[in-house]
């Protein structure tokens, strides 16, 4: 009979205790296709801000196109085994990025990026360096928000963890909370390049990641790594958001 009775869960390997081992419904939005069901991303968009983001396939990722296969059933296998990977895609020009969040518990946000299938390219924004978040319009840094990577594996594909608890307190469960996101670049030779281990230049730190091009391409030994120009206009560094978890 005690081999019958009910028994606890084991200890979550793949999930924080914050948001398994609470009783309470965690909130997604994601832009990938296809879906089961929503919400979007572009659901929980604040559309008040006049802001231009577009929801489009991301760089790097073949998009489900009916006229790029052979027949109908490529097609259809690749467009209901495989992700398209999407999400809002701006820069400096569009404006914020504004999402708004309601009845959530412990009032933490998650915003993401995509994986991307090779290297980051270099024009896209490094969220460490060039994302600039707000809670409620009030600039918000770390500690209370920090930009961290997804996984080893996808050094590149970046999260931004906002705890808006500790910018607005109690209130964050009973008000609605905005999020705005706003690109804003660092100088075109910022980046960090620094030779291997087999003394090529690749881009570290925050930067690793990236293409090789970041950092004069492959073939560039150190121990002195250049930093070639990463854009000639501010306004080509770009973002995608593709998803984000509220709880």
């Amino acid at each position: 009979m005690a081999a019958a009775a009910i028994q606890p869960l084991p200890v979550n390997v793949m999930c924080s205790d914050l948001v398994c081992s609470q009783n309470f419904e965690q909130q997604c939005a994601y832009s990938y296709w296809p879906k089961a069901q929503g919400p979007d991303l572009g659901d929980w968009m604040n559309n008040a801000t006049g802001s231009t983001w577009v929801n489009k396939a991301c760089d790097g990722n073949r998009v489900c196109n009916k006229d790029m296969e052979k027949s109908d059933f490529q097609w259809a296998k690749y467009c209901t085994m495989k992700d398209q990977r999407r999400g809002f895609f701006g820069g400096p020009d569009d404006g914020p990025f504004s999402l708004s969040f309601t009845n959530m518990n412990h009032c933490v946000i998650w915003v993401a990026e995509s994986y991307y299938d090779a290297s980051k390219p270099i024009y896209l924004a490094n969220w460490a360096e060039e994302l600039e978040v707000k809670v409620n319009g009030k600039l918000c840094e770390e500690p209370n928000c920090k930009v961290v990577n997804a996984a080893t594996t996808y050094a590149y594909s970046q999260t931004v963890i906002i705890d808006a608890k500790a910018m607005l307190g109690g209130k964050c469960r009973r008000e609605a909370v905005s999020v705005d996101l706003s690109v804003k670049p660092v100088g075109p030779t910022a980046q960090k390049c620094m030779p291997n281990e087999n003394n090529d230049c690749r881009p570290e730190g925050s930067w690793k990641g990236y293409h090789d091009s970041l950092c004069g391409g492959r073939g560039i030994k150190g121990p002195v790594c250049p930093v070639p120009p990463r854009y000639e206009n501010s306004s080509e560094v770009r973002t995608y958001f593709s998803y984000a978890v509220a709880f």
